[in-house]
């Protein structure tokens, strides 16, 4: 009887084991398809209105195909390194938006929630200090995790705009 018992125990313990490992894997998947999986895109072009003219736009869009919410705490573009005597500035931006100056933090909803901002009438200086070092820009949006993501996107050559 005391080797049934054992047997039994044993059985049990190979039981436990193969389901607490079953168990463990499902929840690792589950846990990696709920984190927020984002779609950054940049891009920037020519408004033409009859009363106000050509100005230059720039439009990031982010979208949230995952299924946690997140939140973006500032969005904008990255403007080139200055040099002074030979040594690069630290990282300089254009800010679209900031959390802290509008007191209010943008959520992302999950499942396809889309954020864009917009600056309608983008800086020519900026354009051309831009186009002149670069054929293409960078924008990034900071996540309040932490998280910052780049995308680049095509300069438009502000000379074109008259």
């Amino acid at each position: 009887m005391n080797e049934s018992v054992k047997k039994l125990v044993d059985l049990a313990g190979i039981w436990g084991a193969i389901t607490g490992t079953a168990a463990l894997l499902i929840q690792l998947f589950q846990f990696l398809a709920d984190r927020p999986k984002l779609v950054f895109k940049a891009s920037m072009g020519i408004s033409s209105d009859v009363n106000l003219g050509k100005k230059l736009f720039v439009q990031l869009s982010i979208v949230n195909q995952g299924r946690r919410q997140v939140k973006i705490e500032r969005a904008g573009i990255i403007l080139p390194k200055a040099k002074l005597f030979g040594f690069t500035s630290e990282r300089s931006d254009y800010v679209m938006f900031d959390a802290h100056n509008k007191g209010k933090l943008v959520d992302l909803l999950p499942d396809g929630g889309l954020i864009t901002f917009t600056e309608k009438d983008f800086p020519k200086n900026i354009a051309q200090q831009m186009h002149k070092q670069f054929k293409s820009g960078k924008a990034f949006i900071q996540l309040t995790s932490g998280k910052e993501l780049i995308a680049k996107f095509f300069l438009i050559n502000p000379n074109d705009v008259k």
